[in-house]
């Protein structure tokens, strides 16, 4: 369909370092995902992802932290807010979040990822590690360097 072949474009331009081209394609994709499917769909949220990956890399976080509030909002109406791909939006937006100077909200968002992931997979797995490495990594841009080696121990 015209979104799919569109974001695959998008990919193709984003890998090859071209990001307003990438940008356009993935904006194109989501306009032709909202008027195919409505804004509720997740296809809507991969459009909102792909062009907030886009803002990251731009280093356009507040853009970026939009686009991924969006698409998690959607997967949680969608998904439930025990599923792994509202996880992986929780962990963008907390990205987004710590590179705007906001890292206590970073990692608030960081605990609500890393709460679904120990619910999903346990104490023990890589995904857990990384939401408490992020988790460890905001507290050390708070200063809380005591706290930030506990998380990342």
């Amino acid at each position: 369909d015209v979104p799919t072949s569109l974001l695959g474009i998008g990919n193709v331009f984003l890998n090859l370092g071209e990001t307003d081209d990438a940008l356009k394609m993935f904006e194109e994709a989501l306009q032709s995902q909202q008027k195919r499917v409505g804004y509720e769909h997740m296809g809507v949220a991969a459009c909102s992802i792909n062009i907030g990956n886009v803002y990251t890399n731009l280093e356009q976080h507040d853009q970026a932290f939009a686009k991924y509030e969006s698409a998690l909002k959607i997967q949680t109406k969608l998904l439930g807010e025990g599923h792994q791909l509202v996880a992986a939006s929780w962990m963008n937006c907390g990205e987004s979040l710590i590179k705007l100077g906001k890292a206590e909200k970073g990692c608030e968002y960081f605990e609500k990822a890393m709460q679904i992931r120990i619910a999903l997979y346990g104490k023990q797995h890589k995904e857990v590690a990384k939401s408490m490495q992020s988790i460890g990594n905001g507290l050390a841009k708070r200063g809380m360097h005591q706290e930030a080696l506990a998380k990342l121990e």
